[in-house]
């Protein structure tokens, strides 16, 4: 695993530093993914997410530079770009219009244009590096968090965001950075990352959702066969 990562990292272009827009874009996963004003209620009103991708918005603006992404010469750009056309479409077609366009314009908009400044970001492993380790760290966070709450039956988000399925969906999902990691740098940062992926696995589990048991099962079937063809 840490062979195919460094591969990975080796076919990226050198930087001297860190893209400008990479703070905005950092803070946009801890809020998109972290849930951060859920998880620290004093920063609801602050809009953290509207301003996370208004600041990288104006850093990119601002820099000239990125990565050589194309929404629409990319395969996952395409598809976004799909996604939000017929999600576009369908509000004069929904049976509750208003509510549609509001999810449109405050939510799928906000994903898309974040989805498409982290991309464009992202021009050499500096920036992707520490957006999947903002990613680990936000998952981790809402594990730990969601864990040590009083909680009853199934575990759901410490926030209202996440379902019981919906968490397990992000953790799972997530994970397998997580156990890349654990393979990666000295000593003490691969035992911070396993304890971080225990954390998630115990919250996977104790969410109880059908989907994410069946979603770690795949997971941990693609390491085991990918660490025993490379053996």
């Amino acid at each position: 695993m840490a062979n195919q990562v460094s591969d990975a990292m080796s076919g990226r272009k050198a930087s001297t530093g860190l893209h400008p827009a990479a703070i905005g874009c950092t803070l946009f996963i801890f809020v998109a993914v972290g849930r951060l004003p859920e998880v620290l209620p004093v920063l609801a009103p602050l809009g953290l997410g509207k301003l996370a991708v208004g600041l990288a918005a104006v850093a990119l603006l601002l820099s000239g530079k990125g990565s050589e992404f194309s929404l629409f010469r990319d395969s996952l750009g395409r598809r976004m770009a799909m996604l939000g056309t017929i999600a576009t479409i369908s509000v004069g077609y929904s049976i509750w219009g208003s509510h549609s366009l509001e999810v449109l314009v405050n939510t799928f908009a906000v994903i898309f244009v974040g989805f498409y400044l982290l991309a464009k970001s992202a021009r050499s492993m500096k920036e992707i590096e520490l957006y999947i380790i903002s990613l680990i760290c936000s998952a981790g966070i809402l594990s730990y968090l969601t864990i040590t709450e009083e909680w009853v039956g199934r575990l759901s988000s410490v926030g209202d965001t996440y379902d019981p399925n919906d968490l397990a969906m992000v953790l799972v999902t997530i994970m397998p950075l997580a156990m890349a990691r654990v393979y990666l740098g000295a000593m003490w940062t691969r035992l911070t990352f396993l304890v971080i992926l225990v954390v998630m696995l115990l919250a996977v589990v104790l969410t109880g959702s059908r989907g994410g048991i069946l979603g770690l099962a795949v997971v941990a079937t693609y390491f085991s066969v990918n660490q025993f063809s490379r053996a």
